[in-house]
């Protein structure tokens, strides 16, 4: 007996180590140490001005991990005599890496003034060289140069929002399901409403055959469904509009959101209920007055007590509206029941130039981040431009609410009304170049992978909510090299 219980408790000794060695490995497995966040070596930089063709150094004093580099410019004045360009300051500049005794090319894009954040794929160094290709033959000045290694800044709900024409959607042919490995919602456009409140969909041709519009929908749904992930949010927009051109769309929204509050709001929640949809959304970019746009964001408010909080809410606008004394004015707390602004951030013009590049990385995402951030800032500053824009002190926004808008089309430097497909014309631009030419309208403004994934990565880096493309049907397959969707994908990879 005395036997059986000496080997009984060997045997539980055994188990009892066992299950700690276990427990201890699953422990170890399971919660790693953080590794310590990488420190860049010291550098000098030399260089920071010259003329066309002239470079700028970044030494560092060991080899370097390098994925950011963030420039600022100051614009010098026009020297005495010269002609003035449509454009001052530098227009185009590349990055190289220096391997061994070479230089290797891994950068080009356009403009620097007055601040620009370059995002690549990490290369380790020694020297980066910044090579002034283009400053219209004067000289340039760089104020500020700076090389980061940024990483895990990304965030879990980073949204990539893509919008779905009713017209493109409706052939399964154009859908790539890789796509959809990044995209997390989807904007199924256009619904329409009146001034009554009535939502209604109209009928389109397809194949030569005129189509039923609730039969247009309901293809374009299930195409949906069939390419992306079970995840993915489907979410309705709609536009209030009269088809004959007798209405303006101001007043049509003004009347559907107002005195018809309750038939806009049943007819969207029944049309969400139909095709088990995840909210509404609306594109409503241009309202008359101030008191417009007050009736819009009552109005989603409203909506929001009938959708029920589960319901994804989100609006379409352009940056201008947060200027002060501009339309926002008078929208007060009523912005805040919004999930996202989807900001259109594109078609725009700027004050550096007489043409306008229409979604530069300065007015396309700089300037927007500048914006919103001084919307958000505590202080009386902050206080009083809140007052001024929203009429209401209190009335935050903040930048996790913000998509920042990504054309995936380009527009003439005339803006005159021509938007080009960036898949028609990706073979001419390649990974760097934004502007290309056609017969029509003269020289016009892409935004190339690289830009893409500058935009991304900086919107990332700054806490913006997530990105937000028109449209889907632009962008080649993801497998391409070229791929914008690709771009995105490989800037969300580099913050993780």
């Amino acid at each position: 007996m005395r036997r059986v219980e000496i080997l009984i408790g060997i045997i539980a000794a055994i188990l009892l180590v066992v299950v700690v060695l276990v427990v201890g490995i699953s422990h170890f497995v399971m919660d790693p140490p953080d590794e310590p966040a990488y420190v860049l070596p010291s550098y000098e930089v030399t260089g920071m001005t010259g003329s066309e063709g002239d470079v700028c150094l970044v030494t560092f004093s060991e080899v370097a991990k390098v994925n950011t580099l963030v420039l600022e410019e100051e614009l010098l004045p026009l020297p005495y005599g010269a002609e003035k360009p449509s454009r001052l300051g530098v227009f185009s500049f590349s990055l190289w890496y220096k391997d061994g005794e070479e230089y290797k090319h891994f950068y080009t894009q356009d403009f620097i003034h007055p601040y620009r954040y370059c995002s690549f794929p990490t290369v380790s160094t020694d020297e980066i060289k910044i090579c002034i290709d283009d400053s219209s033959g004067l000289d340039w000045k760089l104020t500020s140069v700076t090389p980061k290694f940024v990483e895990k800044t990304y965030k879990d709900g980073f949204e990539v929002a893509a919008y779905i024409t009713l017209q493109s959607g409706y052939d399964i042919a154009n859908y790539d399901a890789n796509h959809f490995s990044i995209i997390t919602t989807v904007y199924l456009s256009f619904l329409w409403f009146n001034e009554y409140g009535e939502v209604f969909m109209t009928d389109g041709e397809h194949g030569g055959v005129m189509v039923n519009g609730e039969e247009i929908v309901a293809t374009v749904i299930s195409n949906i469904r069939a390419k992306a992930r079970p995840d993915v949010k489907i979410i309705p927009v709609f536009i209030g509009r009269d088809h004959s051109g007798a209405l303006s769309a101001a007043y049509v929204h003004s009347q559907g959101m107002g005195p018809h509050k309750e038939t806009l709001a049943s007819d969207i929640k029944a049309f969400i209920e139909k095709y088990d949809l995840d909210g509404a959304s609306f594109d409503y970019e241009y309202p008359d007055n101030s008191n417009d746009n007050k009736v819009y964001y009552e109005f989603c408010t409203y909506l929001r007590t009938v959708l029920g909080d589960d319901m994804f809410i989100s609006g379409a606008t352009c940056h201008w509206m947060f200027i002060p004394f501009n339309l926002m004015m008078q929208a007060g707390k009523d912005v805040m029941t919004m999930d996202r602004l989807e900001i259109m951030s594109y078609d725009l013009r700027d004050a550096v130039g007489e043409d306008a590049y229409h979604s530069t990385f300065q007015n396309g995402a700089y300037d927007q981040y500048v914006r919103f951030k001084a919307l958000a800032e505590e202080g009386d500053d902050g206080y009083l431009l809140r007052g001024l824009v929203y009429g209401d002190q209190e009335a935050m926004v903040p930048l996790s609410k913000i998509n920042l808008g990504l054309p995936f089309y380009s527009r003439p430097l005339t803006l005159d009304a021509y938007w080009g497909e960036y898949k028609y014309h990706a073979h001419k631009l390649g990974q760097f170049g934004n502007l290309t030419e056609n017969n029509t309208y003269g020289h016009e403004y892409f935004n190339s992978w690289q830009m893409i994934y500058d935009k991304t990565a900086y919107a990332i880096d700054q806490g913006f909510g997530g990105v937000m493309i028109w449209n889907y049907a632009c962008d080649l397959p993801m497998n391409h090299e070229c791929s914008l969707f690709n771009a995105i994908a490989a800037a969300i990879e580099s913050r993780k």
